[in-house]
């Protein structure tokens, strides 16, 4: 009583709280080496009939389409949270998860199929007015990626990216200003291979303390917490990196030499390339005309700058300035 472990009270058996319903199932009898109660919650969670599980796992799929699930607070669904925008499609998705025997690549299959999902960000006067801010889907809202796709959808495109999958995690190299930072400076923060730092982003290796510049920089969550969903900043600081961090710049020359390979001595073909690997489209007649001017303008001003500089090498160097101007823009880093 009152908190004390030495003045015991009455014995409380596991149940589940009457709220979520399902409350008439009984618990299975005491048996010997076991007592199968946490099968029987697996199995209570897992249940068709149970009002919740279903919702909340369709719920967060969609949130990973559309930036906001169909229940906006992903981490309440009860008084406190918000109303479902579209309360008739979730609960059939839901039925039809459950029906399909919990198989998410259906589920998958369904949104990326649907014509919501494959709408446009652009907007005409009437529908804005209608919906303001996208909430009920009548287009797709334009939002950035999430800083792991950032990085690892550069490294794909520049040909690097290591496809290896299982196995331990990699330390990316981080600047001694970082590793200064703990406690013990540099303790438990190992190195890594150029090949292993090219894998996926998933596999870099999570130490609480220890935040990867780049990737806290894009709103990478903390392991410290659940993070219920990422936030979406706008920074300063942010632009800086993308122009000038060294990530960006040295990736921006290993998608200039790509290109120099897979396209040598055409740099017309060399910037469709790099449109059709960057946006998945070719660049238009405008587009191509900047981009060719670009490339001449640098070459002859790095060559004037420098007269160590052969015409190939500036032109590389060229190149990689304007591999670098695409990574940066709005259609590189953004889903639209």
């Amino acid at each position: 009583e009152r908190g004390s472990p030495f003045q015991p009270a009455d014995v409380v058996e596991p149940g589940v709280p009457k709220v979520l319903g399902l409350t008439n199932q009984e618990l299975p009898a005491v048996a010997s080496g076991t007592s199968g109660r946490r099968l029987w919650f697996a199995n209570w969670i897992a249940n068709g009939e149970n009002p919740l599980t279903a919702r909340v796992v369709v719920n967060r799929v969609f949130q990973h389409y559309f930036g906001d699930g169909i229940v906006a607070t992903e981490n309440d669904f009860g008084v406190m949270g918000d109303f479902p925008t579209h309360q008739a499609l979730l609960d059939y998705l839901a039925s039809d998860l459950i029906e399909n025997d919990w198989q998410l690549k259906k589920l998958h299959r369904q949104i990326v199929l649907s014509s919501t999902y494959r709408q446009e960000a652009r907007v005409d006067d009437q529908s804005f007015l209608a919906d303001e801010v996208g909430s009920y889907l009548s287009r797709f809202r334009q939002r950035r990626l999430d800083a792991e796709v950032v990085r690892d959808t550069v490294l794909a495109v520049t040909g690097r990216l290591n496809n290896k999958m299982f196995g331990p995690s990699y330390y990316p190299t981080l600047p001694k200003e970082v590793l200064d930072g703990q406690s013990v400076p540099g303790k438990d923060w190992g190195k890594s291979s150029d090949e292993e730092q090219s894998r996926r982003s998933i596999y870099i290796f999570a130490k609480r303390s220890l935040a990867i510049p780049e990737l806290d920089l894009l709103d990478s969550p903390g392991s410290e917490e659940s993070c219920e969903q990422r936030s979406l900043s706008i920074t300063g600081p942010q632009a800086l990196t993308f122009i000038n961090g060294e990530f960006f710049n040295q990736n921006a020359g290993y998608l200039a030499e790509r290109l120099m390979q897979d396209q040598p001595n055409n740099l017309e073909a060399q910037i469709q390339l790099a449109f059709s690997l960057l946006f998945a489209r070719k660049a238009q007649v405008v587009e191509l005309d900047r981009t060719v001017e670009f490339v001449h303008a640098q070459t002859e001003s790095l060559m004037a700058s420098d007269g160590n500089l052969s015409e190939d090498e500036a032109r590389m160097d060229a190149l990689a300035e304007l591999c670098l101007v695409l990574l940066n823009t709005t259609e590189f880093t953004y889903q639209h």
